[in-house]
């Protein structure tokens, strides 16, 4: 869409808000109008913020060439029922543009735009999942944006690869089907190799399968000091994690040893200060 008849339609829209709009209970299906009741939703929220991040971020994209017309409706009919659930503008809604903006330069396939929508519609219609549906945005927005599952101002959890797919029949399910498992915390990292597995939003839990953890941060090669893993857990709210059954390689050890493995991500620490990861047989 030329640049000049965006302008113009944005201009429009913005002319066209009625102070004080009641709350629609249904879109309009058609790009101009969605995005003019959209910024008349998001004004109302935030006034000029929520304007602005329509109209500016989310507008030239959507009235562009990004989503096809079937996708279109598909994005129609799921706003509607996030409007039929009750959903908030913060941070529903902005989840949801948020990653229709992340979608198109993600590198995932229409059909992961398809399976997500899916499980995000059975999250709005089944009532034992329909609590779980805001978290299941925000993670889904974040995966398509790059790749983190989880997020907060002190632990971010990420995955180095986009083989992932969503999944809900009891439970909302992102499966993983092989990644290097990274955790960001207090300017350092720590890192499962290798390794596959389920991570659950809104119960925050991650249930993993094998893989590797190296003492490559401590300063020791990684081909020759690592734990190997089987099954573990994790809750991600934290940046610290056991693992109960681990077996342990060191060049300096004629056998693997059986043990426990902790790691947990401490400020300001070398390889000359590093007291994690830590083995105990």
């Amino acid at each position: 869409m030329p640049i000049a008849r965006y302008l113009i339609i944005a201009c429009t829209l913005t002319l066209c808000l009625p102070a004080g709009a009641q709350r629609i209970s249904k879109f309009t299906h058609e790009p101009e109008k969605f995005l003019q009741e959209l910024i008349g939703l998001f004004n109302e929220s935030k006034k000029a913020q929520g304007k602005d991040f329509v109209e500016k971020q989310f507008g030239p994209l959507w009235l562009g060439d990004a989503y096809s017309a079937t996708q279109r409706e598909m994005i129609y009919e799921t706003s509607d029922q996030l409007l039929k659930s009750g959903a908030k503008i913060y941070p529903d809604f902005e989840n949801l543009l948020l990653l229709l903006i992340a979608f198109p330069n993600s590198g995932n396939t229409v059909l992961d735009l398809v399976n997500w929508n899916e499980v995000l519609l059975r999250s709005l219609s089944d009532k034992k999942l329909k609590k779980y549906y805001s978290d299941f945005l925000r993670t889904s927005t974040l995966l398509f944006r790059d790749l983190t599952f989880y997020e907060t101002d002190g632990v971010q959890w990420k995955s180095s690869s986009r083989g992932f797919s969503f999944e809900a029949d009891s439970v909302i399910r992102v499966i993983f089907h092989s990644l290097d498992l990274k955790c960001y915390s207090k300017g350092d990292s720590s890192i499962i190799y290798n390794t596959s597995g389920i991570y659950y939003p809104g119960i925050d839990r991650w249930d993993g399968s094998s893989g590797r953890v190296t003492w490559k941060r401590a300063g020791f090669d990684p081909e020759k000091t690592f734990a190997q893993i089987s099954t573990y857990n994790i809750r991600v709210r934290g940046s610290t994690y056991d693992m109960d059954s681990v077996i342990f390689y060191n060049e300096f050890f004629d056998t693997p040893l059986a043990g426990k493995l902790t790691d947990k991500i401490l400020a300001g620490k070398n390889e000359e200060t590093a007291t994690y990861p830590r083995f105990d047989s």
